[in-house]
């Protein structure tokens, strides 16, 4: 099998903490589609590292309902990404939108 400098450089960018990072919040542009219209306007995704999505709302009744579905998002995500980069999802909330900065 011979392989393509541009396949090379993909699976190397593969490894990179940057590259995945980037997939992953890219992920925030199909928010709606992976959580549903309903909780995605109440909800978005803030940050991603070492495997860990970080989610955000301002409602304490969807906090406890992200925090139910955490692993069911991971899954549609890592669905979506066609690879498991998302090991975790870690939902926090805000007192209100203005208090951090929507990353869709």
């Amino acid at each position: 099998m011979m392989l393509t400098i541009g396949k090379i450089f993909r699976d190397l960018a593969k490894k990179d903490r940057l590259y995945k990072k980037i997939l992953v919040l890219g992920v925030g542009k199909k928010w709606d589609e992976i959580v549903g219209e309903e909780v995605a306007e109440r909800s978005w995704v803030e940050d991603f590292s070492d495997g860990i999505l970080y989610v955000v709302t301002d409602d304490p009744i969807w906090l406890e309902e992200l925090s139910f579905m955490s692993r069911q998002i991971a899954e549609k995500i890592n669905q979506v990404l066609e690879e498991r980069l998302v090991k975790r999802v870690v939902i926090r909330r805000v007192k209100r939108w203005k208090d951090t900065t929507r990353q869709v």
